[in-house]
């Protein structure tokens, strides 16, 4: 099998994510998309707790079931290679764990093309590139999880094709809350 693994932050799960995948799919280069939301990222801090972000991505991906799986991996290794919330986890360590599961499957890593010109400066970039090699998708909005948080901040309603009707009743009823302690 051909899969698309499609690794974020999902902080949170958005609309604009889901066209990504879709748009990943629609390719012809995959048939399937595997969404990773990172358990601890290198680059910055998460501002959800991994868990919800986890849950959120499963109710974004009620009724793709079919070629959308939401995956726990970065957790799983997490607990194998005995990381802490502080350690970084990076992309090639999800890719080379897939490999250790199936060598059968072929992996593709989906990125959007606002990301193109920087995987080649990512942790160990060449075995990541060769054992899952980039699928760039156009980014096709400006939805961006940063904007999603910024307007719940500021106490603006969130236009409701931003987000799953599902995220965006667990957004408001669980996590804001949190984000406003």
């Amino acid at each position: 099998m051909r899969i698309g693994l499609f690794g974020g932050s999902f902080d949170p799960p958005h609309m604009g994510h889901l066209q990504c995948a879709m748009d990943a799919l629609y390719t012809g280069e995959i048939d399937l998309v595997h969404l990773i939301p990172s358990a601890g990222h290198p680059y910055k801090e998460h501002e959800i707790f991994f868990k919800d972000r986890l849950k959120m991505c499963q109710m974004m991906a009620t009724g793709c079931e079919d070629w959308l799986y939401v995956s726990r991996i970065e957790e799983d290794i997490r607990y194998w290679l005995k990381k802490g919330e502080e350690d970084s986890l990076y992309a090639v360590e999800v890719v080379r764990n897939y490999h250790l599961g199936n060598r059968r499957d072929t992996y593709r890593w989906i990125i959007g093309e606002d990301l193109e010109d920087e995987i080649h400066t990512w942790h160990e970039a060449e075995e990541l590139i060769q054992k899952a090699p980039p699928l760039i998708v156009p980014r096709t909005s400006d939805l961006s999880s940063t904007a999603i948080r910024e307007a719940y901040r500021q106490g603006e309603s969130v236009p409701d094709d931003w987000l799953h009707p599902d995220v965006k009743t667990f957004l408001e009823e669980n996590i804001l809350s949190y984000w406003f302690l």
